[in-house]
């Protein structure tokens, strides 16, 4: 009976440590991520659209089967085709995402 305490100890420490080092490997990536993509977007921000201006916040990849990005904003509504383009290749010159399709979406913060 020891033995079976010990062995499901041992493996939900196992478990444990795989969830808690993907959390890691995930928490890592989104803030280079951000870091990265934020650098970009100070350096060439949107332009104006109306004397509206677009602030966005902070970016995310979703979890979907084509690489999909949200950018969380002030107004999304006036992010010009242009800026998305843009946006598309920044992410495919620092990430390498040559030759693959890429969504990106712009929400309300």
């Amino acid at each position: 009976f020891t033995t079976l305490i010990v062995r499901i100890k041992i493996s939900f420490m196992k478990m444990y440590n795989s969830q808690f080092v993907d959390f890691l490997v995930t928490w890592y990536l989104l803030n280079q991520l951000n870091d990265i993509m934020l650098n970009e977007i100070t350096n060439h921000p949107p332009p104006s659209s109306g004397g509206r201006y677009v602030k966005i916040k902070y970016v995310t990849q979703l979890p979907t089967k084509n690489p999909t990005f949200a950018f969380f904003c002030s107004n999304p509504k006036y992010i010009k085709e242009t800026y998305t383009r843009f946006l598309e290749n920044k992410l495919r010159d620092n990430f390498g995402y040559e030759g693959v399709p890429l969504t990106l979406i712009f929400k309300q913060k």
